[in-house]
C-alpha cells in the first residue's frame, strides 16, 4: 500500500478549486491516506457518476487515514485518494458511495502526481449506477454562485416588502433604463440573474452591498 503523509483536504458534495476555499469549509488535515493509480475514465466516473464500490476494496481501505488533532469518525472511516497522473482527488465513501470528493493543494499535488509516475495502475472494482445530477452553478465559480443567490434573495425581499423604489433603483443600474411597473421590474431582473449572469451582476451586488452599508 502506499501512502501520502501530510496534506490538506476540503470535503465537499463536489469537486471545489483549492482558490475557492473558505473558512468554513470541512477542511482536513490528513497525517495520512492510501494513495491508488487509475485510469482518466476512472476518474471522470468519480466526479461524475454515481456509483457503488466492491466491498473488498473498502475493506482495503477501511480506516487506513489518520487525522491531525481529531479522531477517524465512523464518517471518514473510508477515505483514499486516487490519481490518473494528471490530477489527484480525495474519496470519502459512506454507505458504498462517495459521500464527498476534495481536490488538493496545487503544491501537495504536484507531489502525488510524482509518485503516481512510480507506481502501477490499478483498477478499482464499482458498479456505475448512474449518472449525477448536474449542478446548478452551470460553470459558475462559487463566489458567482453565491452572489446570485443572494441577489435573488434580495429580489424576494424586495417583492415582499413592496420596496418598489429600491427595485427601480437596482433595475435602473442594471438595464440603464427608468421603469416604474414593479412586476415586470421584477420579471426582467429575476429572468436576467437566472439565465443570463455576468459582470454587470456582480456590480449590482457590489451596489447593494453599500446600500446596506456592508463592504
Amino acid at each position: 500500500m502506499i501512502y501520502i503523509y501530510d496534506i490538506i483536504i476540503n470535503l465537499q458534495d463536489e469537486l471545489i478549486e483549492f482558490f475557492e476555499w473558505n473558512e468554513l469549509d470541512e477542511i482536513k488535515y490528513i497525517r495520512k491516506i492510501p494513495l491508488y493509480k487509475v485510469n482518466s475514465d476512472t476518474i471522470l466516473d468519480f466526479t461524475a457518476k454515481d456509483i457503488l464500490f466492491d466491498p473488498d476494496f473498502l475493506i482495503n481501505i477501511k480506516e487506513l487515514s489518520d487525522f491531525y488533532n481529531e479522531d477517524l469518525t465512523e464518517k471518514y472511516r473510508y477515505l483514499t485518494l486516487v490519481s490518473d497522473g494528471k490530477l489527484a482527488i480525495a474519496l470519502c465513501i459512506m454507505n458504498g458511495k462517495i459521500s464527498s470528493l476534495s481536490r488538493m493543494l496545487l503544491d501537495e499535488e504536484a507531489e502525488v502526481l510524482k509518485i503516481i509516475d512510480k507506481i502501477e495502475e490499478v483498477k478499482i472494482p464499482y458498479l456505475v449506477i448512474a449518472d449525477k445530477i448536474k449542478s446548478s452553478k452551470n460553470n459558475l465559480t462559487r463566489k458567482e454562485y453565491q452572489i446570485k443567490n443572494e441577489l435573488l434573495e434580495e429580489l424576494n425581499m424586495l417583492s415582499k416588502t413592496n420596496d418598489y423604489e429600491k427595485l427601480y433603483y437596482y433595475y435602473y443600474e442594471y438595464f440603464d433604463e427608468i421603469i416604474k411597473d414593479a412586476k415586470l421590474a421584477y420579471k426582467h431582473l429575476f429572468d436576467s440573474i437566472t439565465n443570463k449572469f455576468n459582470q454587470k451582476h456582480i456590480e449590482l451586488y457590489n451596489i447593494i452591498k453599500l446600500s446596506h452599508g456592508l463592504k
